[in-house]
């Protein structure tokens, strides 16, 4: 099953939400990106297990190609993937068909520099859980708030019980 990207953000986990807002609240006036330092942890403690971070490396230009590497994967990720990748590049991961698919989204979101929803299966992962559907956002941080550096990301998959409230 291919992952489809959805722009629009038509989320069905408020989850995904409370990241997003995360996002918006620190997005500068002028258009500038927040940075990993602005992304406390302690405030999405309850998803962390959910979390990824992907380092960017290039800007998707010619002399620049785009290369993703898994900087932190969660727990609960790790474990639906039957692996932890933590480290490891992208493309040293994933098969050529599956790369291309994957990756698409990770790239929208650096050159967009705009949030992005994902859906899908984790059949990219090759675990024995590779029918499990999820629902994924990702959105890009820039250390100097302009050149797309990180992407933080959180999938929620199906049937993920919705956020207690906050106190």
């Amino acid at each position: 099953m291919p992952i489809r990207r959805d722009p629009a953000l038509r989320f069905e986990s408020e989850h995904l939400s409370r990241l997003l807002a995360w996002w918006r609240e620190r997005c500068g006036t002028l258009g500038h990106l927040p940075a990993r330092r602005d992304f406390d942890p302690v405030a999405m403690k309850d998803l962390l297990p959910y979390v990824y971070m992907v380092d960017v490396e290039g800007d998707g230009s010619a002399g620049a190609p785009l290369r993703f590497r898994w900087r932190l994967i969660g727990t609960e990720l790790t474990a639906m993937a039957d692996r932890n990748a933590t480290g490891r590049w992208f493309h040293d991961l994933y098969a050529r068909d599956i790369y291309d698919d994957f990756t698409a989204s990770y790239a929208e979101a650096v050159r967009s520099r705009r949030p992005i929803r994902t859906t899908g299966t984790m059949a990219f992962s090759g675990a024995a859980r590779d029918f499990l559907p999820y629902e994924a956002l990702k959105v890009p941080l820039a250390g100097d708030g302009l050149l797309v550096d990180l992407l933080i990301g959180l999938v929620a998959p199906k049937g993920l019980p919705p956020p207690r409230p906050e106190p």
